[in-house]
């Protein structure tokens, strides 16, 4: 009990870390972006920042599939520890990146190389985390450990965004948005020594093995309507808050004159209720249908369209607020159910496998994409309320997937 207490603490340490880092980078970034992308034309500088965030995500798929075949073929541990240490050095790295201004066209190219490395680690280290504590965890105790740990996630982003608020105040020195992929560095050289406390997953280490040389190969050929289903899970989980708190503040910025400071702040507040709201979710789901939950998720989803829609229309920035706020719970109830879900549509043999590539993929189709996806559609409508037509999209992807999931159960 005692060192699966210890390796449940591990991987939420490394689903903080991992959070930290991915949403540091998504919401610092436009706010920094001339220092890279140097064009007269404000518009060319946003786009290329919003690429570089969605590059990340275009690598998950490739770091699922790498440390999912790790996790399946060779343990949970190994695929937790290797993911979480690679990603180090990318993060790192981006904080002493030099600008445009030292080295020229060079500096963006190497920007969105270390965030396709920054992307491949978190492709394996946010699906290990996942599915160690699913595995680890008592089932009397498994809905509100993975709560936290989901929570733990949002932590991460917040203390990155608050930090970002503060070393982008107008009295730092231009060079100070660095100091939090430093700090962030530090932190993850310590998860690397603390490696030695983490143990195997008992449901894996209890489960039948297979001599599958691709796991992944099993789950489609087994159970490929919940293949789908983890895919379309992944396209629908958190486009509306990355509309919110990644694209809606430039926008902001633009027509208020907000400061970067500011914005940070408010995506902080919205990133604290989405996690608050995951823990109490997950909680809820232990006495409530996760399908039933999805459902109701699903009917908020196209509220809140409607709320943001109106409220962006009306440019009286009290409502645009409250929709943001509105999109906060709804992302949670979306994400707890969901992510409980998707757990139990795999068995432990290629559990790891058949629930990280599809969501990855997913994730990569549409979620990292939506900040430069609205960018487009709000430049060419020239109707900003336009871009929530992403938020109906992947409420109908949430939808489909909740009706053609079922969990899996192992034959007698």
């Amino acid at each position: 009990m005692k060192n699966n207490k210890k390796t449940v603490f591990y991987a939420i340490l490394g689903h903080v870390y991992e959070h930290y880092e991915s949403t540091l980078f998504s919401f610092i970034a436009p706010f920094v972006a001339t220092m890279f992308f140097v064009n007269s034309d404000g518009w060319f500088s946003r786009v290329g920042v919003y690429l570089a965030i969605a590059s990340g995500f275009w690598m998950r798929p490739f770091g699922a599939a790498i440390f999912a075949w790790i996790g399946d073929k060779f343990g949970r541990r190994r695929a937790l520890i290797y993911s979480v240490t690679l990603c180090v050095v990318p993060s790192t790295l981006i904080g002493l990146l030099p600008t445009y201004e030292m080295i020229g066209s060079l500096s963006p190219v190497l920007l969105i190389a270390l965030r396709l490395a920054q992307g491949l680690s978190i492709g394996g280290g946010f699906y290990a985390t996942l599915t160690v504590v699913s595995e680890t965890s008592e089932p009397s105790k498994k809905n509100i450990q993975f709560g936290i740990t989901l929570s733990m996630g949002f932590l991460g982003a917040i203390v990155a965004t608050f930090l970002s608020s503060l070393f982008l105040e107008e009295s730092m020195p231009t060079w100070a948005w660095r100091v939090p992929f430093l700090l962030g560095g530090g932190y993850g050289m310590i998860l690397y020594f603390m490696k030695d406390s983490v143990e195997e997953a008992r449901d894996w280490q209890d489960a039948k093995k297979i001599d599958s040389a691709l796991p992944f190969l099993d789950a489609v050929r087994e159970v490929p309507n919940n293949v789908i289903a983890a895919f379309l899970i992944g396209m629908a989980v958190l486009p509306p808050f990355y509309l919110i708190t990644i694209w809606l503040p430039g926008y902001l910025s633009e027509i208020f004159s907000f400061s970067s400071s500011y914005n940070l702040r408010i995506s902080s507040m919205l990133t604290l209720v989405s996690g608050l709201g995951v823990v109490a979710f997950c909680w809820l789901a232990t006495y409530t249908g996760l399908k039933r939950m999805l459902y109701v998720s699903v009917f908020c989803g196209f509220l809140s369209f409607l709320a943001l829609y109106f409220s962006v229309n009306s440019g009286y920035y009290p409502l645009i607020l409250m929709a943001q706020v509105f999109i906060a719970i709804t992302t949670s109830l979306q994400v707890a159910p969901s992510l409980l879900l998707i757990q139990d549509l795999f068995p432990p043999r290629y559990k790891y496998s058949g629930f990280a590539i599809p969501f990855s993929i997913g994730q990569a189709t549409l979620v990292g994409s939506t900040p430069f996806l609205a960018e487009l559609i709000a430049q060419k409508t020239g109707q900003p309320e336009s871009v929530t037509i992403l938020i109906v999209i992947s409420f109908i992807f949430l939808l489909i997937a909740t009706i053609i999931a079922h969990p899996y159960k192992e034959k007698v």
